[in-house]
């Protein structure tokens, strides 16, 4: 999961009661600034390895296919038994 957070270049505030409504438009779409970006990890669930195992054992080829950073896809695949 990836959120991108981008803020009105002019601080806008709204009170904590304010129905925000993406049909209507009733907040600023341009004038934004990007402030950053936040990605999480879902981590692989505890049956994949003996998945992984499985299939192996019945002959499939298992890979693994990420478009993420180098060390973190081979710590996930070492996790999951992809990569032995």
């Amino acid at each position: 999961m990836k959120v991108q957070v981008l803020l009105p270049l002019r601080w806008c505030r709204y009170p904590s009661s304010y129905v925000f409504d993406a049909e209507a438009e009733n907040f600023p779409l341009t004038g934004l600034r990007f402030v950053g970006l936040m990605s999480m990890i879902d981590p692989p669930r505890a049956a994949v390895p003996d998945a992984v195992a499985k299939c192996r054992s019945a002959g499939i080829k298992v890979g693994l296919s990420a478009v993420i950073i180098h060390w973190l896809t081979v710590r996930v695949a070492t996790n999951t038994r992809v990569l032995k």
